[in-house]
């Protein structure tokens, strides 16, 4: 999850918490993340439709090719149980961890339950600049 915030994070804004450095504002969007990285097949897919639809370069069929043939993925597949609504899986306990060290905080807003309720996941400075290696 590191990864992810330090990748496709967006810039924070003012009102977010002190000492972060990049934010992902949605729990549906970092579960959606983790899961095509964990199953780069289904990021291969969805690379192959976004250029089919033109939203992003022809040059991103090479990465999608390399994503399934590539021995890579197979030897770093990591397997997520399938729910209701898709295979998403909770992020409590993995992101707990990063909050323990420091590398990443959690901002919850709303009330439990409800649909006003909001996640949003921050990658913190010590977290951008490599985390327990500066330690």
């Amino acid at each position: 999850m590191l990864v992810l915030l330090a990748e496709c994070g967006e810039s924070v804004v003012e009102g977010d918490p002190a000492g972060v450095v990049k934010a992902i504002r949605s729990e549906l969007r970092l579960q959606a993340l983790d899961f095509w990285m964990r199953n780069p097949d289904y990021l291969a897919d969805e690379l192959v439709t976004m250029v089919d639809t033109r939203k992003i370069a022809s040059s991103f069929l090479e990465t999608a090719r390399s994503l399934l043939d590539d021995a890579e993925p197979d030897l770093h597949w990591y397997p997520m149980p399938r729910w209701f609504f898709g295979a998403y899986e909770q992020l409590d306990d993995a992101f707990a961890l990063l909050e323990t060290y420091g590398l990443a905080t959690l901002k919850r807003s709303g009330q439990p339950g409800k649909k006003s309720q909001r996640n949003q996941f921050y990658l913190t400075q010590a977290g951008a600049d490599g985390g327990c290696r500066a330690r």
